[in-house]
């Protein structure tokens, strides 16, 4: 598993699986328990007006290219995951969401942090927002209530 930075992963323009280009990262949700970053907020659509929350997991890094392990006709019909109140907070929610994505079985190749990602019983405690926008220099994180 190689280490990225996750301001790198702030910056990058978002692919699907096949390379079809769908945006760019808007913010990232770490998670508080691992200090590993579960879920992006990509825009997409005319002009990047629409925006999803969608799982990291199996997710490649390379400079600024972010690949998800999925396709795009998944976002159309994805599950609502509200980055205000309804991220995963146990790990049967996050599993329910990695299966709707076909990453059931989908290992992690990147890295964030010196802890491994998804240890221990309980998922998460909550997420750190950390927001990118289109500033070069990176922003304060936010906290979420957990």
């Amino acid at each position: 598993m190689t280490h990225r930075s996750i301001q790198q992963l702030g910056r990058a323009t978002v692919y699907d699986r096949d390379g079809v280009k769908l945006g760019r990262v808007k913010e990232v949700y770490i998670n508080n328990k691992t200090g590993e970053p579960d879920y992006a907020e990509v825009s997409h659509g005319l002009f990047g007006m629409r925006s999803t929350v969608v799982p990291l997991r199996g997710h490649t890094l390379e400079d600024r290219t972010l690949k998800l392990a999925f396709s795009k006709d998944l976002l159309k019909d994805a599950p609502e995951i509200s980055k205000k109140t309804q991220l995963p907070k146990r790990r049967e929610d996050h599993n329910q969401i990695c299966e709707y994505y076909g990453l059931t079985d989908t290992a992690d190749v990147h890295s964030y942090g010196d802890q491994p990602l998804y240890s221990g019983d309980e998922f998460s405690r909550g997420h750190t927002t950390r927001g990118f926008g289109d500033s070069e220099e990176p922003e304060r994180p936010e906290r979420t209530a957990s």
